[in-house]
């Protein structure tokens, strides 16, 4: 998650990745950072490279054990709410900190909307 404030119109995917990226790289984080975002041709499911490994907080807590636990919609849910920024700052519930993705829990675009 983000600590930046966007509306819809990013200006694609690669755009929306380039802003996740560079807050990852501006904060020092390892690695290759892309959007949770989906289009009618392209969803998370689709476009990312998918984990064997665990899925972490910048902290280092596990929020799940990997990219099939991550989606599975009849598994546990997360071992851990995704609530940090890249810079660690916890963002708590409430309806300023939804967000609208066009993506299901399975990673897949929400076809209901695209």
């Amino acid at each position: 998650m983000t600590s930046s404030k966007h509306t819809g119109n990013l200006g694609g995917l690669a755009v929306a990745d380039a802003i996740c990226q560079n807050l990852a790289s501006t904060a020092g984080l390892p690695g290759t950072y892309q959007a949770w975002l989906s289009t009618s041709g392209a969803s998370p499911s689709t476009r990312f490279t998918k984990s064997t490994g665990p899925y972490t907080l910048v902290d280092g807590t596990i929020v799940t054990d990997s990219w099939n636990d991550l989606t599975d919609l009849v598994g546990l849910p997360l071992k851990h709410p995704i609530n940090k920024t890249q810079t660690g700052s916890v963002l708590s519930g409430g309806p300023s900190t939804l967000v609208w993705t066009g993506t299901m829990a399975d990673g897949k675009a929400d076809t209901f909307f695209t």
